[in-house]
């Protein structure tokens, strides 16, 4: 399992291809996903490519005390992930994560924060 980046400020995990989880630190929460791509413009709206962040620790911690149902909800998803429409979305998960810039945000409405001009 490795940090791929945050998600609307949440650390976001990888723990395989199509295994996903998402946590609030603040919050106390573990939110599994099969495709965090899919979420943008729905549940989240920005996104930032980074492999670390303060709060990683606290968040390993909290996917510790939740594991065995975060595994069963991650393995729930098995037949999503190996649909046609599962396999199309995460290669556009994938290029979308190669295409990404590391360390810069970006918005699904409105591209990359940093180039945001205030009006």
């Amino acid at each position: 399992m490795k940090m791929i980046g945050k998600l609307d400020e949440s650390p976001l995990f990888e723990v395989e291809e199509g295994k996903y989880i998402a946590v609030s630190p603040d919050r106390e929460t573990c939110l599994p996903m099969w495709s965090w791509f899919a979420v943008l413009g729905r549940w989240a709206e920005t996104f930032e490519k980074c492999s670390e962040s303060p709060d990683e620790l606290r968040c390993l911690d909290l996917i510790e005390l939740n594991k065995e149902q975060l595994a069963e909800a991650l393995n729930s998803y098995a037949d999503e992930v190996s649909s046609e429409n599962g396999k199309e979305m995460l290669e556009a998960q994938r290029e979308f994560y190669e295409w990404l810039d590391e360390g810069r945000e970006y918005s699904y409405f409105e591209g990359y924060t940093d180039e945001i001009e205030d009006d």
